[in-house]
């Protein structure tokens, strides 16, 4: 079975292909780009995607990360989520299967966002920045999350607003 992602993407996916195996998903609008992936045990290196939210649906007992050149080992709780900042941070090592999102919010509308709120200097602030093991749910980014990964499988539209916001 195929079927279209729907917003400003307008690619057509194989969802047979995301319950078989490796799968990505993505969908745009105008202020933030979502990438749903469904992905079996992997060891490498992922490739250093900056200035996004992770939300991990699926639990595990421990993953590799390699943040700023140093490995460090977390646990995941199904639900949680952590941000990667302008740093290099790469997946190294998951023992599961893993059922994700990534939302990249657009740069400008955050740095717009900061500076009506007098911050200066506005960054992402990586999770993997303080003394983190555990990577806990966000019921906020949960909640977005859920609604991301519903558009992406095309269980639900979200206009640009509802996705912008």
């Amino acid at each position: 079975m195929t079927t279209a992602c729907t917003g400003a993407s307008s690619e057509t996916y194989d969802m047979q292909a995301v319950i078989e195996g490796v799968s990505s998903l993505r969908l745009d609008w105008q202020d933030v780009m979502v990438n749903y992936a469904w992905l079996p045990p992997w060891e490498g290196l992922s490739e250093p995607r900056p200035n996004r939210v992770k939300v991990v649906f699926s639990e595990h007992s421990q993953v590799t990360l390699e943040h700023e050149r140093a490995l460090r080992e977390v646990r995941v709780r199904p639900g949680g989520s952590f941000f990667i900042g302008a740093e290099s941070t790469r997946v190294v090592r998951v023992k599961e299967w893993s059922d994700t999102i990534d939302m990249h919010p657009a740069t400008d509308l955050l740095t717009s966002e900061a500076e009506a709120r007098d911050i200066d200097d506005f960054r992402i602030a990586a999770t993997l920045n303080r003394t983190v093991a555990v990577f806990e749910p966000d019921p906020i980014l949960l909640g977005l999350a859920h609604r991301f990964r519903s558009a992406c499988l095309d269980a639900t539209t979200l206009s640009d607003i509802e996705a912008s916001t």
